[in-house]
C-alpha cells in the first residue's frame, strides 16, 4: 500500500490503479464527502478568524457543490474533443489493471488534481483491493473515507467581483467565514500533521501542472 500513499504523514491513498479511469473520477468527484483545496495563482484559500484578538488560519476545504461553477460542463473527466462527449471507458480484467493514459483527460476548464483518499479506520477485508478491481462505479461503493481534489483557478480569469461572489456562495462563505487567498508561510503554524501533508502534496502537484501545460 505504501506506493499509493502521498506520504506517511498524509495517509492519502492515491488509488493509482484508478486515477486514469474517467468513470471512477466522474463518480468520486460527485460524492458529498469529497473536499477541495483551491489555489489562485499559487495562493491558497484559507479561513482567517480572530481568536482572543489574535488572528488564526486554517485550510478552507470546499465541497464539489461549491466548486461546480468553476469546473465547466460535464463530463468533468474523459472529455472528448466535442463539447459534452465522453471518451469510452475501458474495462480492465483481473490480468489488466490499467486504462488508456488519456482516458481521464480534461480538454476544457482548469486542471484538476485528484490527491487521493483519506481512509477512515483500519484497512480490512472491506477495504479497496486493487487485485479485485473490475468496475470503477461499483468500486466507489467500497470507499471508506474522504476523497481530496485540488486545482488552481487562475486560468479561469475571474474578475475580483466574480471571485468575491463565488467565495460568498460557498457553504463556508454562507456561514460567515472569512475566506482569503494567502501565501503558504502564514498558514504553517496552524496546520496539524495531516493538513500540512495534504497541503504540501496539493501545492506540489498543482504547481507541477501549472508549469507543465501542454
Amino acid at each position: 500500500m505504501s506506493d499509493d500513499l502521498l506520504s506517511s504523514s498524509t495517509t492519502l491513498n492515491r488509488l493509482s490503479w484508478l486515477r486514469p479511469s474517467q468513470s471512477f473520477l466522474n463518480t468520486i468527484i460527485q460524492l458529498p464527502t469529497t473536499r477541495w483545496i483551491l489555489f489562485n495563482n499559487g495562493k491558497h484559500l484559507i479561513i482567517r478568524s480572530q481568536n482572543n484578538s489574535k488572528p488564526t488560519s486554517s485550510l478552507a476545504y470546499l465541497t464539489t457543490q461549491d466548486v461546480e461553477p468553476l469546473l465547466g460542463q460535464k463530463p468533468y473527466f474523459g472529455q472528448a474533443k466535442d463539447l459534452g462527449d465522453l471518451i469510452p471507458d475501458t474495462k480492465p480484467t483481473h490480468d489488466e489493471h490499467h486504462f488508456r493514459p488519456t482516458e481521464s483527460i480534461r480538454h476544457r476548464g482548469p486542471r484538476v488534481v485528484f490527491l487521493g483518499l483519506h481512509e477512515t479506520g483500519e484497512r480490512d477485508a472491506n477495504s479497496l483491493p486493487s487485485s479485485d478491481f473490475t468496475d470503477p462505479e461499483s468500486t466507489v461503493q467500497k470507499l471508506q473515507g474522504t476523497p481530496y481534489f485540488s486545482m488552481d483557478i487562475s486560468s479561469i480569469g475571474l474578475k475580483d467581483d466574480d471571485l468575491h461572489r463565488f467565495l460568498g456562495n460557498t457553504i463556508l462563505g454562507q456561514k460567515g467565514n472569512n475566506l482569503i487567498w494567502s501565501e503558504p508561510k502564514p498558514l504553517s503554524p496552524w496546520l496539524d500533521a495531516f493538513a500540512a501533508g495534504v497541503f504540501a502534496s496539493a501545492r506540489s502537484m498543482v504547481d507541477w501542472n501549472q508549469r507543465n501545460k501542454v
